[in-house]
C-alpha cells in the first residue's frame, strides 16, 4: 500500500511521462547537496517539484533549495494532491505552455551514452 505521498508521487509520475518530460528523482541519503523529489527539463526548461501528503508543508531546508533554485531560473512545484498547493492541472498546463514538444523515438548511439534523435542531429566524436 503506497504512503499518501507516494500517492501523489505516483501522480506526477504519470504526467510527466505522459509528456515524455525528462525527470530523475534523487535518493536523498544524508550525504551531497539537498535536493528536491523530482528534478526535470522539458523542453529546455529546469523544473523541480516536492510532493507532499495532504496539509504537510515543504522544510526549512527544502525551502532553501528551492530559493536557490528559483534564483537560477528553476520552475518550482509543490505539489500535496489537495489543490491548495499547486495542482496536477497547473503542472501539466505549465508543461504544455513550455514549448512545442519533439516526440518520436530516441536511438542509443552504440558508440556513446548519448542519445541521438532520428534524425542524426546530434553527433558524438
Amino acid at each position: 500500500m503506497a504512503t499518501p505521498e507516494g500517492k501523489v508521487k505516483a501522480k506526477v509520475k504519470r504526467l510527466l511521462n505522459k509528456y515524455h518530460v525528462y525527470f530523475h528523482c534523487p535518493m536523498q541519503n544524508g550525504f551531497g547537496a539537498p535536493s528536491l523529489d523530482f528534478i526535470g527539463c522539458h523542453v529546455g526548461h529546469f523544473f523541480a517539484i516536492e510532493t507532499k501528503a495532504a496539509g504537510k508543508k515543504p522544510t526549512d531546508r527544502q525551502r532553501i533549495t528551492m530559493g536557490e533554485m528559483a534564483r537560477c531560473g528553476g520552475k518550482i512545484f509543490v505539489i500535496d494532491g489537495t489543490g491548495k498547493t499547486c495542482t496536477y492541472a497547473e503542472l501539466e498546463a505549465w508543461i504544455l505552455a513550455t514549448g512545442d514538444l519533439v516526440y518520436g523515438d530516441y536511438e542509443e548511439d552504440e558508440s556513446s551514452s548519448i542519445a541521438q534523435t532520428p534524425d542524426d542531429s546530434i553527433t558524438v566524436d
